[in-house]
């Protein structure tokens, strides 16, 4: 067994560097050391945010869900109080009716305004933003309601056949609120009050016998609704969490944790969608493991699984910004996407990559480094409208292989640019330096020593 091998243990928890990153963005990522990236206060922020992230999804759809059905339910509201001005003509006022119905219309017509407002604002609505769309959704959902219980104090006909006919519509909107509003529980509850309430204190009032089994009635349908609607809403919402978790499922590779091929595809193709519109630089970086075969072949295919996970925890500590995006593309090929950052910046990052790769120190008794090395190819440029993006993938394939031809254990830049090179030999690992090359002014010029 060689010197690598035997301190590999020690130096899996040797302390890293804290250095900051500025790839051409205004955000600045601090690399964490090896050790600490598997500290249990780490693992439970990430298990955190993914949480967090989970449940800004269901709300969003929940949300969607929730806008999308209210046009029907809209033009419902409108049929219906159409429907009830019909039936309570010749017992109640015209009058009356006529200034019911229009407050009705009215209400209706403000909520149809939101909800056009909603999907305009949609493309932009962030998860931080759902409680304010959900609360103008609840709110106008009350207003609307509240009109309709209005109807037991504006429109309350003398003659029992016509109470029972507008106590029939009270529990029918009671009913479909049930249906429409299952996936906001909180939602359903201020809308069925506004109109049970009134609808059984008037029946009280009136003191009939039958008005008041109507009253009893209308609270044990108003109950039975409510405890439906909680299960149905926990149904829903946990089918729409384990939908969203096997989504993520198949957009994670199962042995790095990284993005899968097909997740790089899609993220690729949306931050290049989005550099195009902001008119800003995109990094891309592929990596490749250098004679990983031979690391298989030396020591076993678990041993190789277990590298590249290592390698994986590597990517996530150095591109650690919100916008970075890491993915295993292939068996020991990996792709780094950074969104907002230019050459200089991309280049710094592949530096970054090699030197935490380094103090991993994993053994590759078939390298001539004697340690597990990557090589790596960068394309970075401004997305242009009708470019195709294959062949800005291309490019930072070319400049991988030509790494790769060129010695291994190098960086190489894509010749779309100014060229540059990095011998991954000529880098230094000291505790007491400097990693950062933005103080270099060969780097300020774009070339790297």
């Amino acid at each position: 067994m060689g010197h690598c091998e035997r301190d590999y243990a020690k130096k899996r928890v040797a302390m890293g560097r804290k250095t900051s990153l500025n790839r051409g963005s205004p955000r600045k990522t601090t690399l964490l050391a090896p050790n600490e990236l598997m500290t249990e206060s780490h693992l439970t922020e990430t298990s955190t945010l993914a949480t967090l992230n989970l449940r800004g999804d269901v709300a969003r759809e929940s949300l969607m869900i929730g806008y999308e059905g209210m046009p029907s339910a809209l033009l419902g509201h409108l049929l219906i109080s159409s429907f009830v001005i019909f039936a309570l003509w010749p017992e109640v006022a015209s009058q009356q009716l006529l200034t019911w119905g229009a407050l009705i219309w009215v209400i209706t017509a403000i909520r149809w305004l939101n909800v056009r407002h909603f999907f305009h604002h949609w493309p932009q609505v962030s998860v931080q933003d759902l409680p304010f769309w959900q609360w103008r959704m609840t709110l106008l959902a009350i207003l609307q309601m509240s009109a309709w219980g209005s109807a037991t104090f504006l429109i309350w006909p003398a003659d029992t056949a016509h109470k029972a006919v507008l106590v029939a519509v009270m529990a029918g909107l009671i009913a479909a609120g049930g249906i429409m509003l299952a996936v906001h529980r909180s939602s359903f509850w201020l809308y069925c009050l506004p109109v049970a309430v009134p609808t059984m204190f008037v029946l009280l009032l009136d003191g009939g016998r039958l008005e008041q089994t109507m009253a009893v009635m209308v609270l044990l349908f108003s109950c039975t609704m409510l405890f439906s609607v909680h299960r149905l809403t926990n149904i829903f919402l946990e089918g729409l969490e384990v939908r969203f978790k096997m989504q993520a499922l198949s957009r994670i590779d199962s042995l790095t944790d990284l993005l899968n091929r097909r997740s790089f595809d899609e993220s690729f193709n949306d931050a290049w969608n989005q550099n195009v519109r902001a008119g800003q630089s995109l990094g891309l970086l592929l990596l490749d493991v250098d004679y990983f075969k031979k690391f298989n072949d030396s020591y076993g295919h678990p041993r190789g699984d277990e590298a590249l996970r290592d390698l994986a925890k590597v990517l996530r500590r150095v591109a650690s910004r919100t916008t970075d995006l890491c993915a295993r593309i292939g068996g020991e090929e990996f792709a780094i996407v950074v969104p907002a950052t230019d050459l200089e910046g991309a280049q710094l990052l592949a530096r970054q990559v090699i030197e935490e790769l380094k103090l991993e120190a994993i053994p590759h008794r078939a390298s001539p480094d004697g340690l597990l090395t990557v090589s790596i190819g960068i394309k970075v440029g401004v997305p242009q409208r009708g470019e195709k993006i294959i062949d800005f993938i291309d490019g930072a394939d070319k400049a991988l292989y030509r790494a790769k031809d060129n010695g291994r254990n190098r960086i190489e830049v894509a010749p779309q640019v100014p060229e540059a090179s990095i011998d991954a030999s000529d880098i230094l690992v000291d505790e007491a330096s400097d990693l950062s090359p933005r103080a270099s002014p060969d780097c300020q010029s774009g070339k790297i020593q």
